[in-house]
């Protein structure tokens, strides 16, 4: 049998092998570490990075990548994480949806059914076709909370509720026939290509990818900080999602 020798440096050869093996799993650890420090920024269960863009739990694409979003606001993406940006640019897309059914629950407390249903529908294609454009950081929240099913539906049922104790029987069936229609994303599908053709957007990058857009933009300016090129994060977008739309 061999004899047990240090080498000249004082270790062991025999622990050669056992000492690649612990570097190993040092690094290995390491890894993990730097991997759940990121997983702090990045909410993995909200959000999944495909080719053809980022898909959020939502239901919503944005046609870009986190890479990209990295390379156009590195510090704005430190600073607020990426899973947050995505939630709250989702809540921002559900704004017109949210002020809707708003404006239809107080307007049918106020005016004729008719005239309540006039008034939804320019509140929602006009607040469609400005939103993208005008994003604020300090309401994102409130519109978070405005959007949820659980507000909405607990708003209708009081006033709903309230109408049909008044004999407003036609009021509060409007109200509820409405209110499905929003939820069910139908109104939206029907009169999105008219706030479209009124922001002058028909042919530039989805209305996701703009707020998304903004969202960065107004984080921007609240911290000082320079973006990158617009123009290039804009058509890498583009670029997203025309290759999405050919894989259909």
């Amino acid at each position: 049998m061999r004899p047990y020798r240090p080498d000249h440096e004082g270790v062991s050869t025999r622990a050669g092998p056992f000492s690649m093996i612990h570097l190993m799993s040092t690094n290995r650890f390491r890894q993990i570490f730097e991997m759940k420090k990121r997983a702090r920024l990045k909410d993995d269960d909200s959000w999944v990075e495909l080719p053809t863009g980022i898909f959020t739990t939502d239901g919503i694409w944005f046609h870009t990548s986190e890479a990209a979003l990295y390379e156009y606001a590195g510090e704005v993406i430190e600073s607020v994480g990426v899973g947050r940006l995505l939630a709250q640019a989702g809540s921002w897309l559900k704004s017109a949806e949210a002020a809707a059914v708003l404006s239809l629950a107080i307007s049918l407390l106020l005016v004729s059914p008719l005239s309540a249903v006039l008034i939804t529908l320019v509140v929602f294609v006009g607040w469609e076709a400005i939103g993208p454009a005008v994003v604020f950081v300090p309401i994102v929240r409130l519109f978070s909370v405005l959007s949820t099913a659980s507000f909405q539906g607990i708003l209708y049922v009081l006033i709903m509720s309230w109408l049909a104790s008044g004999g407003q029987l036609i009021a509060a069936g409007v109200g509820l026939s409405g209110f499905i229609l929003f939820r069910w994303g139908i109104i939206r599908k029907v009169l999105e290509p008219l706030a479209e053709r009124l922001s002058g957007t028909t042919q530039g990058a989805p209305g996701s990818d703009r707020v998304l857009r903004s969202l960065i933009v107004r984080y921007a300016i609240s911290m000082r900080v320079t973006l990158s090129s617009t123009e290039s994060f804009e058509k890498r977008i583009i670029e997203i999602w025309q290759r999405g739309k050919r894989n259909e």
